[in-house]
């Protein structure tokens, strides 16, 4: 009976080790195959990680990444966007004209072109008139919060300057620029300090860094006419 039992057990342990290995023995597609039958939710996808992409911008060889231009790219290229009105309806100053007139402000009230220009550039890309949307010309004007506070050629302050003729200022380029050159003179001890307060900002704004720019690039071109304006004195 004893003998009956041992064989009983011996044949029971050997068809468990049978299976045992035959369940180690599956191949890596048995494996695979039996974990997706065995799992109810599905494997996570990676998502690949967003890559900046580079892309030609509307200032010429700079590039934008990602659609963001930087700084020192508009300062680049700030000149090359300068738009004319010549085509406009009464707007009777041109930018030539304009450029000539400034010209003869800055060598009467002895300020260096190559500072007065730029100003003038970068205040009003130099248009005391610009068109509205009806295509009639008005007053270049500059708005704080909805309210107008600068006018012309030199884009005088009046809410700061309120002594000042008014409709001359909105009418006489010529008046407007003499006045913008008395109050670049009397704005600080050195043209940095002047030319920082001239546009009520600091040194270190974007707006200063926009006004450096167009002094770096040694001029620009007027659309309307073709004509490359200097800021050397000799117009090379």
């Amino acid at each position: 009976m004893k003998q009956l039992f041992a064989f009983l057990v011996a044949i029971v342990l050997g068809l468990g080790m049978f299976f045992g290995l035959h369940q180690g023995l599956q191949t890596p597609e048995q494996t695979a195959t039996a974990v997706v039958a065995t799992t109810s939710t599905p494997l996570p996808t990676a998502t690949p990680k967003p890559v900046a992409t580079a892309t030609a911008s509307a200032f010429g060889n700079i590039v934008a990444i990602d659609g963001a231009v930087s700084v020192e790219a508009q300062l680049i290229a700030v000149p090359t966007v300068v738009k004319s009105v010549e085509t406009v309806k009464d707007c009777q100053l041109s930018v030539v004209g304009a450029v000539a007139m400034a010209r003869q402000v800055a060598a009467e009230y002895k300020i260096p072109w190559g500072i007065w220009g730029p100003l003038i550039l970068s205040e009003s890309s130099f248009h005391q008139e610009v068109p509205d949307s009806n295509g009639n010309c008005v007053v270049n004007t500059s708005y704080d919060n909805g309210k107008a506070v600068a006018y012309g050629l030199g884009q005088i302050n009046l809410s700061a300057h309120p002594q000042l003729d008014t409709q001359r200022i909105k009418s006489d380029p010529r008046y407007n620029l003499e006045i913008g050159a008395q109050i670049l003179l009397s704005s600080g001890s050195n043209w940095k300090e002047r030319v920082a307060n001239y546009k009520y900002v600091t040194t270190d704004s974007w707006q200063f860094r926009l006004y450096v720019g167009y002094q770096g690039a040694k001029g620009f071109t007027d659309t309307a006419s073709g004509t490359w304006i200097s800021w050397d004195v000799n117009g090379d």
